[in-house]
């Protein structure tokens, strides 16, 4: 579905769902620090946020997100979804220049970071 944006004396604009879906995408990856070019992160990722759009009598456009999130252990589960929903909302409306009525952030799981223990190296094994 297409949101009718807005009309001016050259035409009709209109944004696709998909355009702020996508845009609401790389802001969750850029919030998470996951790299936006890795396609296995971005699809992973789209099945986290879901777009709902409406188009009111005149034109107007409510955008509601929300989004399905893991966060990481320790970190204040409250914090993190206002800093989260404050980044997707000032990106969609940034790039789309549609007013964002709500994010809704539902925290479905906790994680603990996995921290990789490197081998040790050739000269660490030489002098032992």
């Amino acid at each position: 579905m297409n949101m009718k944006y807005g009309e001016n004396e050259l035409g009709k604009i209109e944004i696709s769902d998909t355009v702020i879906k996508d845009v609401a995408i790389h802001a969750y990856m850029e919030f998470n620090g996951l790299d936006t070019k890795n396609q296995k992160k971005k699809k992973e990722s789209k099945g986290k946020i879901e777009v709902e759009t409406d188009e009111g009598e005149e034109g107007i456009n409510a955008i509601k997100i929300t989004v399905n999130t893991r966060v990481k252990y320790g970190e204040s589960i409250p914090e993190y979804c206002r800093q989260l929903q404050k980044k997707i909302k000032e990106d969609v409306e940034n790039f789309s220049g549609i007013k964002v009525d709500e994010v809704f952030v539902r925290v479905s799981d906790i994680f603990e970071e996995v921290v990789e223990e490197q081998e040790p190296s050739e000269e660490e094994e030489t002098e032992e």
